[in-house]
């Protein structure tokens, strides 16, 4: 298994505007918030208003990277409750690392291929050394930054 990516060099920040808090409203009744803290270099997760706490550790969980896929998500009508995501092709989303946040495109190519993730010019995303959280939501979820 190999999946290529670029990382950013010890020392070099993240490019973009301002991100130090991203919220991200997964559906009506759940919202992710992402709060940067600079003397970590992690963003710290909240969800439902308390902060989102390892298993294990028993820490709150902290992400060097924050990716934020939107695509097209559907209820398949089951009483379940079930929805499918389209994952195939391409779209777009936002980055977040150290403190700043872009604009990105993601694409994925065949049905079992890997998501990988652009800026808007094109070139890869370079991320931060550390943990990375991705979060997949529907192309008319709020995502607001501070």
């Amino acid at each position: 298994y190999q999946y290529p990516a670029a990382f950013l060099a010890e020392g070099e920040k993240a490019q973009g505007e301002p991100g130090n808090r991203v919220s991200v409203e997964f559906s009506t009744y759940k919202t992710g918030v992402f709060t940067y803290q600079p003397e970590a270099g992690l963003y710290l997760v909240e969800e439902y208003g308390e902060p989102y706490i390892d298993g294990d550790t028993g820490e709150q969980v902290g992400v060097t990277n924050l990716v934020v896929v939107q695509t097209a998500c559907r209820n398949t009508g089951d009483r379940l409750g079930h929805i499918t995501v389209d994952l195939d092709g391409e779209g777009t989303g936002y980055f977040a690392c150290g403190g700043q946040a872009i604009e990105i495109a993601w694409s994925k190519d065949a049905p079992y291929g890997q998501l990988r993730y652009y800026d808007l010019g094109g070139s890869p995303l370079s991320f931060g050394v550390g943990r990375t959280y991705v979060v997949i939501v529907p192309l008319d979820c709020d995502i607001s930054f501070s």
